[in-house]
This record gives C-alpha cells, sequence and structure tokens, in this order.
C-alpha cells in the first residue's frame, strides 16, 4: 500500500514513550505508530461488528429462534447422528 507522509502534534511524553518502544522492537518511529493506528483500527472494527451481533441476537424473534435450532442440534448429537 503506498506511503502518505502526515505531520502530527503529540505531546512530548508520548513522543518519548513511542521512541522508546519502537527502539525496543527495532522499527521505526513511523512503522511503530502506523502499526499501533493498525491495531486500533482493527479494533474498532471488531468492535463494531460485535455490537452489531450482539443487537442481533438481543431480538426476542432471533432469540426463540436460536433456542430451538439449539435444542435440535443438541437432540441430534445426543441421538448420535451428524449436524
Amino acid at each position: 500500500m503506498p506511503q502518505v507522509k502526515i505531520a502530527i502534534s503529540i505531546p512530548q511524553d508520548i513522543l518519548k514513550t513511542v521512541d522508546k518502544l519502537s527502539k525496543e522492537k527495532n522499527v521505526s518511529r513511523s512503522a511503530y505508530i502506523s502499526n499501533v493506528l493498525q491495531l486500533v483500527s482493527t479494533k474498532s472494527k471488531e468492535s463494531e461488528i460485535l455490537n452489531r451481533i450482539n443487537l442481533l441476537f438481543s431480538d426476542p424473534k432471533i432469540q426463540k429462534e436460536q433456542k430451538k435450532t439449539s435444542k435440535l442440534l443438541n437432540k441430534k448429537i445426543n441421538d448420535g447422528e451428524q449436524w
């Protein structure tokens, strides 16, 4: 993916921490910040997906359907059938 240069302002203590951690990981400051931003972005996407799943399964109609399906699968497994 193409790289883009940006300029940001951050508190000096955070910059010191970033520099320390990037040296410990033997990566450039830019690479370290990019990696952190990627992790935050991924976690944010995962959180949004989880919120949507939770919203879906909070629907009483969906809950009822899931319970019915779960009981059916459990019965099949107990009867020795494959699902």
